[in-house]
């Protein structure tokens, strides 16, 4: 799972985008995504939330070339009010992430 700002920032020590292309061809691997933004999603608005999911599918789709199946919350928080956002995408899961 990663987020997408992290990637296009090049946050030092992360991974990049060829990395992930890499990682995304070889056997038993899945790659899933978070929102564009590391962030405490609980307190933001939902706006601002669609938009880091957008954003970050987006850019997963143009690099990666296929939607993502996964999806995981930063720190593990979520509301009711999200999860129910996170199923509109259809997404096969969402994990948290600590």
């Amino acid at each position: 799972f990663f987020s997408s700002d992290v990637i296009d920032n090049k946050a030092a020590g992360s991974v990049t985008w060829d990395d992930l292309r890499a990682l995304s061809k070889k056997e038993n691997i899945e790659l899933g995504m978070m929102p564009a933004y590391y962030a405490h999603m609980v307190d933001r608005d939902m706006a601002s939330n669609v938009a880091s999911i957008n954003t970050a599918l987006g850019r997963f789709e143009e690099e990666i070339g296929v939607k993502p199946a996964y999806f995981a919350w930063p720190y593990g928080e979520y509301s009711t009010a999200l999860k129910n956002k996170i199923a509109e995408y259809g997404f096969a899961a969402a994990f948290t992430h600590h």
